[in-house]
């Protein structure tokens, strides 16, 4: 037998669409589920000395997958290791559309401050976020997509 799949299409109506709202449409983690609203260790979500009220922490190696539907002009965040490593931990951030990175963070540490994401995803199906270990093994790699919003 085979297994069949069904997908449900959401058209979003409203403004500004935070991520963190919602769970991805597929997320694959190596360490525990995704946190939504919360870092990996289920506190606030903080990077260096600023405190988020919103986000989603994840742990590298991960991938956090979103249908965008061509719905969205606008993709924001900051990202960055969060404050509950203590400095430690070494990540890349990357956000893929539709298959093409379109943005990089370049290793980042916990003693980094969180770095800005601005990106057109007009036209754009599938929004991935990825983040990886910087090839060092994930040791301490609890990341932050600090307050990630789509924009019409």
């Amino acid at each position: 037998t085979a297994n069949t799949i069904g997908w449900t299409v959401l058209e979003y109506r409203g403004g500004d669409f935070p991520l963190s709202a919602v769970g991805p449409v597929h997320a694959d983690q190596q360490v525990g589920p995704i946190r939504l609203g919360r870092n990996m260790v289920g506190g606030q979500i903080k990077v260096d000395v600023e405190i988020f009220a919103n986000g989603i922490g994840a742990y590298a190696n991960s991938l956090l997958e979103y249908p965008l539907n061509k719905q969205f002009k606008r993709f924001s965040a900051k990202a960055g290791v969060d404050a509950a490593t203590e400095g430690r931990g070494s990540v890349i951030f990357e956000v893929w559309a539709d298959g093409r990175k379109i943005w990089a963070s370049g290793i980042m540490s916990g003693l980094d401050r969180a770095k800005t994401i601005d990106l057109d995803v007009t036209g754009v199906n599938r929004l991935r976020l990825i983040l990886n270990d910087a090839g060092d093994g994930n040791k301490f790699d609890a990341g932050d997509w600090c307050e990630p919003i789509l924009k019409r």
